[in-house]
């Protein structure tokens, strides 16, 4: 081998994994699908220890939930693999990639049952792909981000307390209020989901931008909210305008979602007013986070699409 030789023995390393990326057309299960044979298949195929598998393009996504049959299949998949790696990997999403201003309900997946069903079946890393984009992140991808990090480290945390530490650290005084939107917004997404019956199912093909999804009640709602959370904040302006400043910008960043789902799906229902306001928030924020795109591709520049409007 390679890191065997006398002039690599600066690179030598033991406990490396050489992974298998098993995704798309390689992502099939190589064991026997029939119960009564895969033992006797087991004994024949086995990983070696510094062999691992980074498994991705499974359904472990924001639009399922654990008991859904998809999620489950998952699992039953994931234990497949675990009969013939004892080093397994996933990249799961926490974002519709091609809509990514538009709002997700990633607790219902990405709980503590989860994590802990993959630490039993001998997963040791775990990446949820995001808006990757450092702190330009909104919809929520911050405080998932902080929440899935804290389970994989440990899978029995409870919820409840990691939510009030992240809420409570980031929006300081405006932290209830916010808690109380991040509820609003999943249970609007459960509701959808369920109502629409696209629960389980390809929101990209579902075209999750139509404006059935987003009545404009509840849309305009959040922003109202959001323009009261600004509020509870403002003592800081004049106690500490750099922490103000921190502080009102997180809100900002959340505050983007229901301006740009305002402008890109309800653009009809709004007044001249309303339009103009929510054109300056898309401006304000892109200026501070040049790095936030509305979806996947880096050609999706939030102040064109604005501009295009």
């Amino acid at each position: 081998p390679w890191m065997e030789k006398p002039d690599n023995a600066d690179y030598r390393r033991d406990d490396f994994v050489l992974s298998y990326f098993c995704y798309s057309s390689n992502s099939g299960l190589p064991v026997l699908q029939d119960e009564a044979d895969r033992e006797e298949f087991e004994t024949k195929v086995k990983t070696d220890k510094n062999v691992g598998v980074y498994i991705a393009g499974i359904k472990i996504g924001d639009n399922n939930h654990m008991l859904d049959a998809s999620a489950q299949y998952c699992i039953k998949f994931l234990n497949g693999w675990n009969e013939l790696c004892d080093n397994i990997m996933i990249w799961g999403y926490s974002v519709e990639a091609n809509a990514s201003m538009f709002l997700m309900d990633s607790l219902s997946m990405y709980s503590s049952e989860l994590y802990q069903q993959l630490a039993n079946i001998g997963t040791y890393y775990m990446f949820n792909e995001s808006q990757d984009v450092g702190d330009e992140a909104c919809c929520w991808q911050n405080w998932a981000s902080y929440y899935q990090s804290k389970l994989m480290w440990d899978s029995t945390l409870e919820t409840g307390p990691l939510k009030d530490a992240y809420f409570d650290a980031m929006y300081l005084d405006a932290s209830d209020t916010m808690q109380e939107i991040h509820t609003r917004q999943r249970v609007h997404v459960q509701v959808y989901q369920e109502e629409f019956g696209v629960r389980d199912k390809n929101l990209q093909g579902l075209q999750i931008t139509s404006e059935k999804f987003w009545p404009l009640g509840a849309v305009t709602g959040w922003y109202d909210m959001f323009q009261v959370a600004l509020s509870e904040v403002e003592k800081y302006k004049t106690l500490d305008p750099q922490l103000y400043d921190w502080v009102y910008e997180h809100i900002e960043l959340e505050m983007l979602t229901p301006a740009f789902i305002s402008l890109y799906s309800l653009y009809n229902k709004l007044t001249p007013a309303q339009i103009q306001e929510y054109k300056n928030v898309l401006y304000s924020v892109t200026d501070k986070f040049p790095g936030i795109r509305w979806k996947g591709s880096y050609a999706s520049d939030i102040r064109d699409f604005v501009e295009s409007i």
